[in-house]
């Protein structure tokens, strides 16, 4: 599995902030306020769907109307072997 840098950094930022269930999830604009990094909302958005393609993140509880994120098992074993 090739994942690049800004989707390393996505499941790198979901495990630090402990988003690892359905109700530990992080909204994507919150994402953005505790990553220190220069990534851009539609970048951020991107990547985390093709993530969830690969069974690495999933959604997590609706917070309003928008989609929350987290990391599942699959993306923590991932990030252990790199």
């Amino acid at each position: 599995m090739e994942l690049s840098k800004a989707d390393i950094i996505c499941l790198k930022e979901l495990e630090k902030q402990q988003k690892i269930s359905y109700l530990k999830s992080l909204e994507i604009k919150n994402f953005i306020l505790v990553h220190s990094g220069n990534l851009k909302y539609g970048t951020v958005y991107k990547r985390l769907e093709k993530l969830k393609t690969l069974g690495l993140v999933d959604y997590g509880a609706l917070n309003a109307n928008a989609k929350t994120y987290y990391i599942t098992n699959k993306g923590l074993e991932y990030l252990n072997k790199i």
